[in-house]
């Protein structure tokens, strides 16, 4: 068995809390948490297209698949996620 890159391609998507159950406090750490895993797959090459759902009464699609094809542009949009408060 060879263990080498992964030559497919790959959507990830996380969906992330932003309701009153999770404090807004943690908001940073949770941008940061998605930056650091963003700048260890291969975003820039085009395998992988990262998304981010946020939700709390109502979900939101705050990032879409493709819509940003580099990590430092990822990780750009990722710091005007807001906490929404709510359910």
């Amino acid at each position: 068995m060879s263990y080498g890159l992964c030559v497919s391609s790959a959507e990830l998507i996380f969906v992330v809390s932003t309701s009153g159950s999770m404090d807004q406090y943690y908001m940073p750490d949770v941008i940061e948490f998605i930056a650091n895993m963003t700048s260890m797959l291969p975003v820039d090459g085009g395998q992988v297209r990262i998304g981010v759902m946020t939700y709390a009464d109502q979900s939101q699609l705050d990032i879409a698949l493709g819509a940003f094809t580099s990590k430092s542009d990822i990780v750009t949009a990722l710091q005007s996620l807001t906490y929404h408060g709510g359910r």
